[in-house]
């Protein structure tokens, strides 16, 4: 019951402390050769004077990025266990949640389709010519009903009916509209592609710069 369930329980003891004494007993290799790099680092010169230095520096560059390739590449071996418990996890927990999910939207479809009818019929209900059923005697009608009011339907102020974005069309979409809801992680990956494709320099508004990349 959901009531039994606690928020703070924590049902597997985890040493987080041997988990770290583990991984430093297995990659003290590994942090030997961070760590000279990164002494290496601070001798690095202010500029580069000479085209020997501008090979140096070129060098050390390609060492520094086949070192984050190899710190990356530990980091995904000893991790693994860990992301391997994650997706048990995830898998155990799946097993209920999907089965609600694909329940509760049964539901809300049904709920759906039966507000879309009822709106349908609340439309045609109320176009169409009152019906009278109470006469005075100078021929006066006094009360009115719609042919169709006396038949059984279901309010839709019953259900709670919001408003979903189903699809869009690229061509047609006024992206002007959105500016101010997309995201600058959004707008930056954008002008990343652009520039894979067409350059720098090709969109007002963006700040082209010219950067080293390892060699």
């Amino acid at each position: 019951m959901a009531g039994n369930y606690n928020s703070n329980s924590n049902i597997f003891a985890i040493d987080f402390d041997a988990i770290r004494n583990s991984l430093n007993d297995a990659n003290l290799v590994l942090t030997e050769r961070v760590n000279d790099i990164l002494a290496a680092l601070d001798r690095l010169p202010s500029s580069l004077e000479t085209s020997d230095d501008i090979h140096r520096a070129n060098k050390f560059a390609r060492q520094i990025d086949d070192q984050i390739s190899e710190v990356r590449r530990a980091r995904l071996l000893d991790g693994k266990p860990f992301r391997v418990a994650t997706t048990t996890v995830k898998s155990f927990f799946d097993e209920m949640e999907k089965p609600l999910k694909k329940g509760l939207e049964t539901v809300l479809e049904l709920l759906t389709e039966t507000a879309e009818v009822n709106l349908a019929f609340e439309d045609t209900d109320s176009s169409q010519n009152p019906e009278s059923i109470g006469i005075e005697i100078s021929g006066e009608t006094i009360v009115s009903i719609n042919s169709d009011q006396t038949s059984h339907h279901k309010s839709t102020t019953d259900i709670h009916l919001t408003w979903n974005v189903e699809s869009f069309d690229r061509d047609s979409l006024d992206l002007e509209a959105l500016r101010n809801y997309l995201t600058d992680r959004v707008i930056l990956t954008a002008c990343k592609k652009h520039l894979a494709d067409h350059g720098p320099n090709q969109i007002n508004g963006v700040e082209y710069q010219r950067i080293a990349t390892p060699r």
